[in-house]
């Protein structure tokens, strides 16, 4: 199994590489250093939105959102244009704001309704 560590620090072209490893792995992990200041998160799920296109992009970003000192307007952000894995991790959490809850109850991926509507049964 091979490990694949994304850090906020790493580079387009290091994330590049590192998405190229991902892609060719048949077993892999992926490990995601959170950052620590707001300001830090904001900037590292900028640029995994920006790379979104790219697999790894998108499974850092649903590893991201399920952290929960994420702000609501990143996660919105993200349930937009990050994905099912990001729109599953995002209607999974508590601490929605009621307009991510609609966002989850409407969405037309039968999956991430699911998700979200089982959440909404689980006691917090």
């Amino acid at each position: 199994m091979v490990t694949i560590r994304v850090r906020p620090s790493v580079s387009r072209s290091q994330f590049e590489e590192l998405a190229g490893k991902w892609d060719s792995a048949k077993n892999a992990m992926l490990e995601v250093d959170i950052p620590a200041s707001e300001e830090e998160l904001r900037k590292f799920s900028s640029f995994l939105l920006d790379l979104v296109n790219l697999d790894l992009a998108r499974s850092a970003l649903a590893e991201l959102c399920e952290q929960p000192k994420v702000p609501q307007d990143i996660l919105e952000r993200a349930f937009v244009e990050g994905g099912t894995g990001c729109r599953v991790a995002i209607c999974l959490r508590a601490d929605l704001s009621a307009s991510l809850k609609e966002m989850c109850a409407r969405c037309e991926e039968t999956v991430v309704v699911e998700h979200f509507m089982q959440s909404q049964q689980s006691p917090s």
